[in-house]
């Protein structure tokens, strides 16, 4: 029977831990166990029904689909007619203009939400976000230029790691856990076990495996209208008038990043 009408607003950037940990505190009566299950173990009969996993490596999460939003849900739901809705409202997001966009730069829509989740954890201004995915896809698009296909990504570190830190972490903790660490070596000096050092894309060129967070609309939208045509292969977060704003200065070549870095790091010398 129809249970009290709940409101869940998940938050974009969440990977599948922290949506449970959030919807743990809501009013839904689903076992989060079976929730889990089924996103970590998708039955073969919901993937066909969605034609966007239809690129889904075989033996992959739905990381990535669960789409960030505020829903209003039957309190009563069970775990499959929960995540039905998430995966429903990914697949409206996901328009045929976004299609069209991620097919003109050579993806497959799972590539895409990779690459999104990524946009996602690192982009703070929207205005940013189609720089942000230019710069990833030249890199990927051009492996012989400086940055040798590497995509640097931090968030992939910050999810690879706290993965592994909490791999025998409860269902039921996932909620008090930090995912997002900041790193305490730089980028290319950290140790990923073997299992997950594909997320280490600073030692590894291409894509990561799997997404590492739920992207919005925006960052989806960012990867098909890329701004490749810039050529920019580098950006640094900012600190105009000594403030972090989320905004970033974008280079072309490693000399002009490390002069933007000299610039940051000057206006934040604190």
């Amino acid at each position: 029977q129809a249970g009290p009408e709940v409101t869940v607003t998940l938050q974009e950037g969440w990977r599948l831990e922290e949506i449970v940990g959030y919807l743990r505190t809501t009013k839904l009566t689903m076992n989060m166990k079976d929730f889990v299950s089924l996103v970590e173990d998708p039955p073969a009969d919901l993937v066909r029904k969605y034609d966007f996993l239809a690129d889904l490596p075989k033996g992959r999460t739905l990381e990535g689909y669960l789409y960030p939003d505020t829903y209003r849900m039957d309190g009563n739901w069970d775990a499959r007619e929960v995540l039905d809705t998430l995966l429903a409202t990914f697949g409206e997001r996901l328009t045929p203009g976004i299609r069209n966009g991620i097919r003109r730069q050579g993806l497959n829509i799972d590539e895409a939400v990779i690459l999104a989740s990524i946009v996602e954890r690192e982009a703070v201004l929207d205005k940013e976000r189609p720089k942000i995915a230019g710069v990833y896809l030249n890199r990927l698009d051009h492996p012989d230029a400086e940055t040798r296909g590497l995509l640097n990504a931090d968030p992939t570190l910050q999810y690879a790691l706290a993965t592994d830190a909490n791999r025998d972490a409860a269902v039921e903790d996932w909620g008090t856990i930090e995912w997002w660490q900041p790193l305490q070596v730089g980028g290319s000096d950290v140790e990923l076990p073997k299992r997950l050092s594909g997320f280490q894309t600073y030692v590894n060129p291409g894509l990561p495996p799997t997404p590492i967070a739920s992207p919005r609309a925006a960052s989806l939208q960012a990867v098909a209208r890329a701004d490749t045509a810039s050529g920019y292969y580098y950006f640094v977060a900012a600190c105009p008038n000594g403030q972090r704003n989320g905004s970033h200065y974008f280079a072309r070549t490693y000399a002009m990043q490390l002069a933007n870095q000299q610039r940051a790091n000057s206006e934040c010398a604190a």
